[in-house]
């Protein structure tokens, strides 16, 4: 530290009467006291963040790697956010659907009411699960089993909507295939 007032932020490890270490943050900066200048440091142990921020590292690793698409939209249906499976299953990039709406996809393969029901469920903070017949960039069709669940804030409130899906295309030839063999 060269001047006053100027603080030095860093993470360092503390260590316990018993010998256990513990994460902390030190801030420390140069003041003027008793006519002499004395380095301050406030000290924080920062373990339950490094915690909290494990956890967060492992499920944005879960929702990266997934197999299952993932998506999330905002309330207002715009999304905000594509994994890679996504992006494989559809064909669109990241970038070519933040922004958009889940329209991105629609096939015209089911009603409107379908649409409306979804909506009126999420909305009323209730799960929906149905199979969709989705299009992917290409203009190929496609079956997903899907789930779309709202995301709430800490005040209960909806905020975001995360939708996980599933191609059952596979599934849903063979299936067909063997009705019509019998």
């Amino acid at each position: 530290l060269r001047r006053e007032k100027e603080t030095h932020v860093f993470e360092t490890v503390h260590r316990r009467a018993d010998g256990s270490v513990y994460p902390v943050d030190v801030h420390l900066q140069l003041v003027e006291h008793g006519g002499g200048r004395v380095f301050l440091a406030v000290i924080n142990d920062i373990t339950e963040r490094k915690r909290a921020e494990e956890t967060l590292k492992k499920l944005s690793s879960a929702v990266e790697q997934t197999a299952d698409n993932v998506f999330i939209c905002n309330r207002d249906g715009i999304i905000e956010y594509v994994n890679p499976a996504f992006e494989q299953q559809t064909g669109y990039t990241q970038a070519e659907a933040i922004g958009q709406t889940p329209r991105l996809l629609k096939s015209d393969q089911h009603a409107p009411r379908f649409f409306e029901k979804l909506w009126d469920i999420i909305l009323a903070g209730g799960v929906f699960r149905a199979t969709f017949i989705n299009r992917k960039k290409s203009g190929q069709l496609y079956y997903e089993e899907k789930t779309i669940t709202p995301l709430r804030d800490d005040h209960g409130n909806i905020t975001h909507f995360v939708s996980t899906g599933k191609d059952v295309t596979e599934h849903m030839r063979a299936k067909a295939a063997l009705e019509k063999s019998e």
